[in-house]
Order: C-alpha cells, then structure tokens, then sequence
C-alpha cells in the first residue's frame, strides 16, 4: 500500500488539507463550469447519466486534488538521554592560571565530556543569562547568577528526563544564591558540580571601591576613601593621582582578610568637574592587573561665593554695596573699612585705647587671598597700609588673578591714579593703563552704552537692546569720574563717558572688563553707583537697577562654569564601561537666553589620546545631545567649541570596575553547600575539582524517544491517477457512443 500513497500506512497520523481557501473555491467554480458545459446540448436523462456521473467523479477528484492534500506521518525512534553542561561565563572565569584562563580550562573539561558520555550533549553558558555558543575572552559578562542560570534550565528542559546536568563554575555567585539555597531549582537529573580553581594561592591587589560623594565644595576639605584588596595581614601601597601626577602616596596595612581602606584629604580650589586616580602599583605577580586602577571625576561646587571687600574710608557707595554683599545668601562677605594706617600704629596711643580695627592685610594678602572668589578695592588707598610691602602683595593679588581669581576696583579720591596705583602689579591687570595727568573729572554725567555693553551680560538690565538703551538713559547723574590714560588693547569698554576724552583721545571708558589668563576683572571709574538705587527708591520703583548691576557683575566675575554661555553636562561623572552615555549640550547668548540652532564642534579625546568628532545643533531651547559607549577604561575629555565665543571643556571617568573581579577567589564553600541542599531535596549530586577525574552522574537509562514527523504531499500520489484515468477513459466512451464528442 505504500506505492499508493507514497508513505507506510501503519506510520499514518492523519490528513491536512493546505491549500489557501482562495484555491479552493476558484477551483470549485472552474470544475462546475466545465460540468454545465459537458451537460449542455445532451439529450436524453437515461443516455447522459452514467457519463455525467462518471464527469462528476472526475470534478470531485480534481477538486481533492486542487485543496493540497497532506499525509502526516510520524516515526518514533528510541535513543540515549541527554545531558546539559551548564558553564559560567562571567568575568572572574578570565582569571588566568600558568598561561590559561578559568573559562579555558572549562572548555577543556567540555570537550572530555563531550568524549566521554553518551547521547546528546547540550553546552550552555551563562553569566546574569542563558545563552548557547562560545563566548570569547572579551565577551564574558560582568556578573553571574547562579540560581538564574539553573532556573532557566529547569524552565529549558520542562517535562523531560535527563541523564544529567554538570555545573562548570568557579563558585563566585554575585547573586542571591548563598542567602536562598532552600529556594534552589529541581532539575530534570542529577547534579554534578565541576569547580575551576587555581591548585596555588592566586595574587590579587585591587582597589575595590573608591567614595567620595556625588560633589565636593570649593575650598573645603574632602575625603576619598578607598578600599583596597590583597593578601592577609599584608600591605600595600596606594597612590591618588591628579593629571597623571601624584598628590599623595600612603601604605595600608591589610587585616587577616586581606581588606583595608584609606582615606585621601583633598581641597579643591577652582570649581568644575575635575579627574583624579587611585592607584596600586600593579606586581609582577598580580593575575587581574584591570583592577589597580579606579579613576573617579568628582564635581566641585560653589558653598558660597566668598567675597573681600576692602574699602578705604565710609561712603554710600560702601554702604550701599555691602548691605547688597550681606544680604545675598549665596555670599560670605569678609568687609574691612575705618582701618588703623601707619599713622595710627606709630603714634604713642596704646592698642586698646584706638577704636580703629587693625587691618589683617598680610595675612589677607598671602595665605588667605586664594580662599576668596572676589576682592573688592573699593576707594582704597594701599600705601598708608602695607606701603612698603606693596610690590609683594599688590603682586599676589595680580598673580591670583592671574590663577583664576576675580577682580574689582570702583572709583573714589583713593583709587586708580589718585591711589597710586600706577606702575604697580595691579595697574598689569587691570582693563586700564593709568598714568593720566588729569586724574579727575567732576562733571556729572550719565554713563552711555557701548556697543559691547548692549550685549554684554554685565550690563543687561533689560531683556531686549532697546528696553536695555532706555533702563541706562532713564538712569540720575554720576557725581564724577576717575580718569584713565587708555583703554588696554585687549579690554572692552562697556560704559563710556558721553563727552569727555582718556589721552589717546578716545571716548573715556568709566566701566571695562577683561579677562586676564584664567582670571576677570572690572574696572569701574565711579563711587556713586549706588545713586541707581536711590533714585527708583525715590520714585517708588524699587533698587532694580543697582541689584541687576551688581548680581550681574557677580556672576561675570567669579565666572561659574554652570553660568557660562555654554556648558557640557555628562549623564554621569563616572561610568562603567559599556554603558551608554548622553553628553548634553546648553548654549546661551550674552542675554543669557537660550541659543537656538547653535552648531558645535565637539572633539572626544580618549584615554588613549584617540580623538572622535562630532557636530551638535542646539534646538530652539539651546539643547543638544550626543549619545556614546565609551570603549576605554580612564578619563575621557569633551571640549565643544563654536567660533570664536564657545569654547567649553569637561570630563568624564570610565572604569572597568566588574563586581566579579572585587574577590577572585574560587568560593568552594558555597558549591558544596549547594550539593548539600541537592543532596536534602533527594537529588543525586556531587562536587569535584577541575584536577579530579571528571565522573559525573549520569543516568544512561534516561533513553528518550525521538519523534520524526514527515508530511507527504498526496497531489500526485499514485492513487489518484489509478482512479481518474479509467474514469476519464469510460466518461469519453460513453460521450461518442452516444454522438457526442
């Protein structure tokens, strides 16, 4: 019967039918046409019946044929069991031992298990997952799971008998399994349990972890604790590093678990994100040298902005300046006025009977002036102070500035040429040459916008240029100025007198700026700003005026990176390699407005000094973001600059830090606690090294039936054609005995 059907009748299963519906039905009205045509013209019911009948049989057949129909056969075929290998493959597997690694060794000991038992073999490998095929050496996964991956087998083989499964794993579990081991899974067989470890005491120094807060403050103190590994009762020696140079070396005395900690001072002076490094010198012997290393970027912030204000003699414009200063809460104010000069001091009147406080200048000036965000000279005269000390500490002002400090001096009878401040380190970094002959005008004026001062931050009292034009023009009269020989080159005037000349015979400038290497100063050539305050007082429409003035100047001068017209906010200070991250991007205008459609050439510098170009487009809320999967292990650098106004920096630490490699060593105890559970929930289970003889349990009676399920097309199969010829052949005989043709 097989020849009929092309398939065993015994092996038979059952018929499907596969042709679409579509077929069918086309089908279906093509062979009933054809019928009612061979019907048509036929005269006589007794003559045309039998050859209609057998006409039907053949439509009937063809349209069985046309539906596709399909025998289902299935052969059942007893074989062996299967055994599943379940091997780790996580990080701590790459611990290298006489040249090969965990994970190679495992394989090895697949490949003799592969040889030695019988049946299929499934492989599998694991970290946090389930996966098949071979990992490399840099594709192992950054955690394992233990209880995970024996879970997912059990899930795998549901229903089915195993001859066995056989764990491969050095035991390290960064999962829950040690805390729920009665939670274990049953598995489909007995348990054998291969363990990969070292047959000597493996070497390992590594900085585990390093803390030191989301953010540091400006001239505060701070401790980076690090926590370091390595042999019992040892020590080692850890080193902090800053731009590749080191900032302190202690040695760490190690307990009978090998783990010490030590803890790094650091005072940050500037603001912004800043790298540094904690370090172990790696040893010859060391077998995970990746984890001596742990850069770390910390983000130093503003506590407050601390301002030395120092001023000549008692005025309005001190007053009215100070109690702005005081008021703010984000400003610790140190103010120094009504001083002892050198006068007081050689006189014959005793300390405690002069009400004047004694000025701190050398103190002030040398060991404190790097503590300050601002000083302040305002109408003050040095020389009746520290005169003979002047070129010393006028110098470490100019030099603090020079370093990243602010600057500020505002006019009076005491400063610029009539303080003396010609010829001094001062005069190299103020926006001004001074030396005039005519050191004062006391016409009153008011102050006219430059063109740099329509757009400059410091003098924007108003969001759009006209609203800013008339804030200034509506602004009383200035009591007088300090005159100036010149504008420096490379200063910006950003109010000018409206009618009088310096001695170059240009507009005399009576508020500049510059900056000065990584330093701001400003220049204002007036002691009566605070008028600006007074006057809307007056006509009761507050202090605007003066309060925009000088929070203005404030936020120019200390020039906090946060605040600047542009600024590169990484996702996080410190990453994982392989993890993505988004690099924002905020640029603002001098109006401190979003900069819509800005373009950005942003350069990625690598640990390795390999660069990476991208272009950024700001949107119109002046945002921009470049996503990246950092692919090295240090401190990366981001610098985005755009013309000749944007030119912004920051970094990002990357570090290799794997749970996995923290503690490398083989954790035997945990696996023959596993067996043990196994072992009490009535499984078969053993532990074995990797350097026994591998004899795993393995059921050989676990035989399984495998079941092949063929289909075969009947179309075309004999029996169709043995039944529709002859009825073809008798349907056309009876057709032309009876006429027809």
């Amino acid at each position: 019967m097989e020849w009929l059907f092309g398939v065993d009748i015994a092996q038979l299963q059952g018929l499907e039918w596969t042709a679409p519906q579509w077929k069918v039905l086309a089908g279906v009205v093509c062979l009933a046409i054809a019928v009612l045509m061979l019907w048509k013209g036929r005269i006589g019911t007794i003559k045309r019946t039998p050859e209609m009948l057998l006409w039907g049989g053949v439509a009937l057949l063809l349209g069985l044929m046309n539906a596709e129909p399909m025998l289902v056969s299935e052969v059942k075929t007893p074989t062996d069991g299967k055994t599943v290998v379940l091997v780790d493959s996580s990080a701590s597997m790459s611990v290298e031992s006489a040249g090969k690694s965990r994970f190679d060794r495992a394989n090895q000991v697949v490949s003799k298990l592969q040889n030695k038992i019988g049946g299929q073999v499934d492989v599998w490998y694991f970290d946090g997952s389930l996966k098949q095929g071979q990992p490399s050496d840099t594709e192992l996964g950054h955690q394992t799971d233990l209880l995970q991956g024996l879970k997912a087998i059990r899930d795998q083989y549901l229903g089915q008998e195993l001859q066995g499964v056989i764990l491969i794993t050095d035991g390290i579990d960064r999962g829950v399994l040690k805390d729920v081991l009665s939670e274990v899974p049953p598995l489909p067989g007995p348990v054998s349990i291969v363990q990969m470890h070292e047959q000597t005491d493996i070497f390992d120094e590594s900085v585990v972890s390093v803390e030191a807060g989301g953010f540091a403050f400006q001239r505060l103190t701070f401790s980076m604790k690090a926590h370091v590994r390595g042999e019992p009762n040892g020590s080692v020696q850890v080193e902090l590093r800053k731009n590749n140079s080191s900032v302190s070396q202690q040695k760490v005395s190690l307990d009978e678990k090998g783990l010490g900690e030590v803890s790094f001072d650091v005072r940050p002076l500037e603001v912004g994100r800043f790298a540094w490094d904690v370090v172990i010198p790696v040893d010859a012997r060391d077998v995970v040298p990746s984890n001596n290393y742990f850069p770390i970027v910390i983000k130093v912030v503003r506590d407050e902005v601390r301002v030395l204000q120092v001023c000549g003699s008692p005025s309005y414009d001190q007053k009215f300046l100070r109690l702005f200063l005081k008021e703010d809460p984000s400003v610790d104010l140190i103010s120094f006025f009504i001083l002892r000069t050198h006068d007081d001091l050689d006189s014959n009147w005793d300390s405690n009977e002069l009400s004047l406080i004694a000025f701190p200048y050398e103190k002030l000036f040398t060991e404190e002036l790097k503590t300050f965000d601002l000083v302040i000279f305002q109408n003050f005269n040095y020389q009746p102070f520290f005169g003979y000390q002047s070129e010393e500490l006028l110098g470490n002002i100019a030099d603090y500035v020079r370093e990243g400090g602010s600057f500020v001096m505002v006019g009076g009878d005491r400063s610029f040429d009539m303080g003396d401040y010609g010829n001094t380190p001062i005069e190299e970094v103020l926006p001004v040459n001074l030396g005039t002959e005519d050191n004062v005008s006391f016409d009153p004026f008011v102050p006219v916008l430059t063109n740099a001062g329509e757009v400059h931050p410091l003098t924007k009292l108003a969001p759009t240029v006209q609203g800013n034009d008339a804030a200034w023009n509506q602004l009383p009269q200035m009591d007088g100025v300090n005159r100036i020989a010149s504008l420096k080159s490379n200063a910006a005037s950003l109010l000018d007198h409206p009618t009088a000349k310096d001695d170059a015979g240009k507009a005399l400038s009576v508020l500049s700026v510059q900056e000065v290497d990584k330093g701001r100063v400003m220049a204002l050539n007036f002691d009566s700003s605070w008028r600006w305050s007074y006057s809307e007082a007056l006509e009761g429409e507050g202090n605007q005026a003066y309060l925009r003035f000088w929070k203005n100047a404030l936020r120019w001068l200390i020039a906090d990176p946060d605040d600047a017209q542009a600024v590169i906010q990484p996702s996080r200070e410190n990453t994982l390699l392989g993890e993505e991250m988004t690099l924002s991007f905020r640029t603002r205008n001098t109006a401190y407005l979003p900069s819509s459609n800005q373009s950005l050439e942003v350069v990625i510098v690598k640990p390795d000094g390999e660069k990476e170009s991208h272009s950024v487009i700001t949107d119109e809320n002046g945002l921009g973001q470049l996503t990246m999967t950092p692919t090295q292990q240090g401190v990366y650098q981001v610098r985005a600059v755009s013309g000749a106004n944007i030119d912004v920096q920051t970094v990002f630490a990357v570090s290799s830090r794997i749970a996995e490699l923290e503690d490398i060593q083989p954790n035997h105890s945990l696996m023959q606690q596993l067996v043990a559970q196994y072992k009490a929930d009535g499984t078969e289970a053993v532990w074995m090294s990797e350097y026994d003889e591998i004899q795993p349990i393995v059921y050989n009676k676990a035989e399984r039936t495998i079941v092949q399920r063929t289909i075969t097309p009947l179309a075309f199969a004999p029996i169709w054609f043995l039944v529709l010829i002859p009825a073809v052949m008798g349907a056309v005989l009876i057709r032309r005995r009876h006429g027809g043709r």
